[in-house]
């Protein structure tokens, strides 16, 4: 057996790691992402890296221990407990990091979210509305000061991987999945020879978690539902350990659906009884106590998100009220 912090997985080791109860908690090391380290003979591959300095000691003692030689490591998203030892290991052991493009800008530059030039400009909003939109309130994350002190960078992504890229390592042919909601450029990485499956944050308890357009309502729910499809008998997610066997799999991602499903209803079924509402107000009423782990204002961020999908369904419409953003509901 494998000594403690490693767990056995079918693929090979995996390292749990938690998250905070708290916003300052989460950016002083308590919340970090789980690791998992691959194993196909002389081959490692590692998926997310925890936020740097902690874990990496664990790291690099668990990829020497294997032997062998790194050959990649995969980022599922940008977020920085998931990507803060990527560049240390990568420097370390000579190997490529891979992450999808739409991620990429922010892993390399996250200053880039504090300024609005990732995300918005393709999009027909901008971070000073975005915030307008969750009450006056920027997420705390996404200020320059914060981004400057937790995220680790620069970070090079010397490939973008997307939808159909196999990924090999030994004898296996990983699958690469889109499976975007949580940020635009989420990945799940599917190991077809043991059935196994990684999805980042993709789990996270309040989802969408950021606020739209980082994250998307609409492309979670699809990406749940693609998942919860697939033959599936271990899951690595983006925290804690590893889900198995199959029976509990599928009773996880059902779980998992349902959470989304119930959110969005509450959020629909709150505005129309409100008629009209912010997302602060909209926020207190669904979430009346903030899930643990759903913080403030993640809980906001996934208001925000659900009733973007909702105007996009034509059954809710945004107001501008004097600089005050106001949702109505449009349905009978």
């Amino acid at each position: 057996m494998l000594p403690c912090p490693w767990i056995e997985m079918p693929d090979g080791s995996m390292m749990p790691g938690p998250h905070s109860t708290t916003s300052l908690g989460s950016r002083n090391g308590q919340t970090r992402s789980s690791n998992y380290v691959l194993k196909a003979g002389n081959d490692l591959g590692l998926i997310d890296t925890g936020m740097q300095p902690w874990g990496l000691p664990e790291l690099i003692g668990q990829i020497d221990k294997l032997g062998g030689r790194l050959n990649w490591i995969i980022l599922t998203h940008f977020h920085f407990d998931h990507i803060g030892n990527a560049a240390a290991l990568a420097q370390r052991y000579r190997c490529p990091v891979m992450a999808h493009p739409l991620d990429l800008p922010a892993i390399e530059d996250p200053l880039i979210m504090a300024d609005g030039k990732w995300v918005f400009p393709d999009s027909p909003t901008t971070l000073e509305e975005v915030a307008r939109e969750l009450g006056g309130e920027k997420k705390e994350e996404m200020t320059r000061e914060v981004l400057k002190k937790y995220f680790h960078f620069p970070v090079k992504i010397d490939r973008a991987i997307a939808e159909r890229d196999e990924i090999p390592l030994g004898p296996w042919k990983l699958k690469i999945l889109e499976t975007p909601g949580h940020s635009p450029g989420s990945l799940s990485i599917y190991n077809p020879a043991s059935r196994s499956l990684y999805i980042g944050d993709l789990d996270y308890i309040m989802n969408p978690s950021n606020p739209w357009p980082i994250s998307n309502a609409k492309d979670l729910i699809s990406s749940v539902a693609r998942v919860s499809a697939m033959e599936v008998e271990y899951l690595g997610i983006g925290h804690y350990n590893g889900i198995a066997p199959k029976w509990a799999v599928a009773e996880y991602l059902d779980d998992m659906r349902y959470r989304i499903q119930a959110t969005e209803q509450r959020i629909a079924n709150c505005l129309k009884r409100l008629g009209r509402a912010s997302v602060t107000q909209l926020a207190e009423e669904v979430f009346p106590i903030i899930p643990r782990y759903g913080y403030s204002p993640l809980h906001k961020s996934a208001v925000q998100c659900f009733l973007h999908k909702l105007v996009d369904e034509g059954k809710a419409r945004k107001v501008n009220e004097g600089g005050m953003i106001v949702w109505e509901s449009t349905s009978s």
